[in-house]
């Protein structure tokens, strides 16, 4: 999902997104942690509140939300994640996945 997020922000395509999502720890299991692409961190902490409201419209539709993401959440989200990574500026970057 962030892939597409990024690649909706002008970031860089999918595919090529997805590509630098590689995992911070040896995957053991079926939780690890990916690092965010720096590109995509860089972009997600210069969104701007009428950014954020433009792009999680578009972000809402996508598959991998299955329907169930609604634009209050997204954006409630989305705003978290900006003052995150400008909060704690070069710590950051790391994801939750669930095989």
């Amino acid at each position: 999902m962030f892939s597409k997020l990024g690649e909706i922000l002008g970031v860089a395509d999918h595919d090529a997104l997805r590509k630098e999502f590689v995992p911070f720890d040896s995957p053991e299991g079926t939780l690890f942690l990916f690092q965010y692409p720096l590109a995509l961190r860089e972009r997600i902490a210069a969104l701007t509140e009428a950014e954020i409201a433009e792009v999680v419209p578009q972000w809402a539709l996508i598959t991998e939300f299955g329907g169930m993401a609604t634009h209050e959440k997204l954006t409630t989200f989305l705003s978290s994640l900006v003052v995150f990574f400008n909060t704690h500026e070069g710590k950051t970057g790391l994801l939750m996945s669930v095989r």
